[in-house]
């Protein structure tokens, strides 16, 4: 039948049709009042009253039961929010769905605004007196046990109830725009996640032809459109642990401010969905998506999701198949794209006009979607918007996370803008080689590509830089650096600047430390120990006590500020086998312990050195922790030990030793 107005004024809740709905959906309802009454009052019942509360005193009982109810209501009411949301508008607003209920609905004497009220105002009342009812009950167990808490009971309303209203009124909204019942949870999961999952194609494609290009994290923007992540990271249950009583008290809630956000949003969505039920037909129902005007906007987006997904996944797979060469091809890339950015336009249409026969009609959103793709692929490989040359200023950046792995691994976290600029002109130098460094890129995989060849035309280290901004924003850049020997005495390379990097004191002590300082960890020194290879070719370890500790750490230090630790990490080969020990050093050390902790913390560094090593080396051997017994071989000796039978024979690898 045709959609028309009532002509009745009023717009108010209809009484008998929200009765028909608490009547005709019940067992929805129970289901989630009954969730409830598990989470909140049966499990407060058992916690105050079963047989560990014995044992616990009042204050005890009271600090526990607080966290559990607020994290009740920050995790429960996030998953229930999540999942009861989208099934009570499915419920309520199924009759939408089916022609024939539409037309009897549209037919009452009630105008389209009472109609939604009063089916919105349904659901909202059972989640809102179901949370209720649970936290009176809860109330209730409290009370008998002498630890009722109103405030912290009216937390874990807000959180559930602010969290529900946002996702409830979410999904009656996307129930507004389909006419098919399956299609509202469709709709409802994918607007959750559209915004992330698109970021993170659209980042993916940006690495493969932007050089350097890596994923910093989810912009805090898309974090905020992704609403149950956002709520998931900011709505937290915190508490200080006491070591001298033993359990966790001062419970406290953060992030409610975003609850409130979310739920305002709520309200906002439910506007919405009530000026679109306005406007929708009746004729609609049973349609995949039920507002004209949005259908081009349905069949694009279901056609950019197709290419920068499966697009890619193609293109993935072909490459990996096809390509020899380790530099993205950016033809193979647009034609995966296009093909798939088609596929998923014509199975759109064909779900909106329900009949294969779209393809001599829509041919010019086909053509659209094709160059819409090709365009976007194009403009990402062009870098049009300058991500590859962006070097952030190092009086912006609060701290910087660093990695450079090559022979060695070094890691470490500093907020020193002197460090963090010479890390960005780091990044400058690399950044200019970008033509050498893809081509070698390409050599090198073709070489790997080639059968019976053995080791690199180049050497390889990853660098890793993650900025973060003192706005908060953050910048994170990757690069694979190959290199020659002969870089790594040119003073105008990379390699010689990652060399100098590694070598670098300030690094150094920043990965092997983690920020601690050198002389605190020095008077915190407690044993150590050195691993080494025994003479039947198996590897052991030989500890050392604390006055030893404190002799190798002091000649360590020299090295480190000598610069001698991680001169041999860039070296490839023979040079690297002939100059690093086999042997690694470990020292313990005690740390700080947090206010009335009996127990002592305790931490750990270990080291692989090199010949480099003077200090460390000849200290090793006038304190007796390297002997004959307990030798000290670079890897080169080491493998020529184990190779020679002679060598065996005569005493293994401590005879290698004592003769070399």
């Amino acid at each position: 039948m045709q959609s028309k107005t009532s002509s009745f004024k009023g717009c108010a809740v209809n009484t008998a049709l929200l009765r028909k709905n608490l009547t005709r959906f019940w067992p929805l309802w129970a289901v989630y009042a009954a969730v409830w009454l598990v989470l909140l009052p049966l499990m407060q019942f058992v916690s105050l009253f079963g047989s560990s509360a014995a044992h616990q005193a009042p204050a005890q009982r009271a600090a526990g039961a607080a966290q559990n109810i607020l994290s009740v209501g920050v995790t429960g009411g996030l998953i229930l929010g999540v999942g009861f949301g989208v099934l009570f508008a499915m419920a309520l607003f199924s009759y939408l769905c089916s022609p024939r209920a539409v037309g009897m609905f549209h037919s009452f004497p009630i105008r389209r605004e009472g109609l939604f009220l009063t089916h919105y105002l349904t659901g909202a009342a059972v989640f809102l007196c179901s949370q209720a009812l649970a936290l009176l009950l809860t109330a209730a167990v409290q009370g008998a046990a002498g630890v009722l808490d109103w405030s912290v009971l009216g937390l874990c309303f807000l959180c559930a109830a602010g969290q529900m209203l946002f996702f409830y009124s979410f999904s009656v909204f996307c129930a507004m725009f389909t006419g098919q019942i399956l299609a509202i949870p469709a709709f409802y999961a994918i607007g959750n996640v559209l915004v992330a999952g698109v970021t993170s194609m659209v980042e993916s494609l940006a690495g493969m032809f932007v050089y350097g290009y890596s994923s910093g994290g989810m912009p805090a923007w898309a974090k905020w459109m992704t609403p149950a992540w956002q709520l998931g990271s900011r709505l937290q249950v915190q508490s200080d642990w006491n070591n001298v009583k033993n359990y966790a008290e001062n419970t406290r809630l953060t992030g409610l401010d975003t609850v409130g956000i979310y739920a305002l949003a709520g309200l906002v969505l439910t506007a919405a969905a009530l000026a679109v039920y306005r406007r929708r037909r009746s004729e609609t129902a049973g349609d995949t998506v039920t507002v004209h005007r949005v259908k081009p906007v349905f069949c694009f987006g279901v056609a950019a999701c197709f290419a920068l997904s499966l697009g890619q996944g193609l293109y993935y797979l072909l490459w990996s198949q096809f390509s020899s060469s380790g530099t993205a091809s950016l033809p193979m890339m647009l034609v995966c794209l296009a093909l798939l950015g088609l596929v998923g336009y014509y199975a759109a249409r064909m779900l909106v006009c329900k009949s294969f026969r779209v393809f001599r009609r829509y041919w010019k959103g086909a053509a659209a979607v094709t160059a819409a793709v090709i365009l976007l692929g194009v403009c990402v490989s062009l870098d049009l918007t300058g991500a590859e040359r962006r070097v952030p200023d190092a009086d912006r950046v609060a701290s910087l996370d660093f990695t450079l792995s090559a022979s060695a691994y070094c890691s470490g976290t500093t907020e020193d803008p002197a460090l963090i600029a010479r890390f960005a002109d780091f990044q400058r130098l690399l950044i200019s080689d970008r033509d050498t460094a893809r081509a070698r890129n390409t050599e090198q995989q073709a070489y790997y590509g080639s059968s019976g060849k053995e080791g690199a035309p180049y050497g390889s280290a990853w660098i890793s830089l993650h900025y973060t901004f003192k706005s908060g924003a953050v910048l994170s850049r990757s690069y694979n650096l190959l290199y020659t020997d002969r870089e790594l005495s040119d003073s105008g390379s990379a390699a010689y600047a990652a060399a100098a990097l590694l070598a670098d004191p300030q690094v150094q002590w920043l990965s092997l430390l983690r920020g601690r300082d050198p002389d605190e960890v020095a008077a915190a020194l407690t044993t150590g120990g050195m691993d080494y290879l025994t003479a039947g070719g198996y590897t052991d370890s030989r500890s050392f006590d604390a006055d030893t500790a404190q002799t190798l750490y002091a000649a360590l230090r020299r090295d480190v500020e000598a610069g001698h630790l991680g001169v041999s990490a860039l070296m490839g080969g023979q040079a690297w086998n002939r100059q690093v020990y086999i042997n690694s050093l470990t020292f313990y050390y005690k740390v700080p312990s947090d206010p009335g902790e009996q127990d002592q913390k305790m931490d750990s560094f270990s080291i692989q050195f090199s010949s480099a090593c003077t200090e460390l080396i000849a200290a090793l051997r006038a304190t007796g922790v390297a002997d004959a017994e307990h030798p000290l071989l670079t890897v080169a000796e080491s493998n020529a030990a184990n190779a020679a039978p002679e060598t065996a024979a005569a005493g293994g690898i401590g005879g290698a030793y004592a003769s070399a």
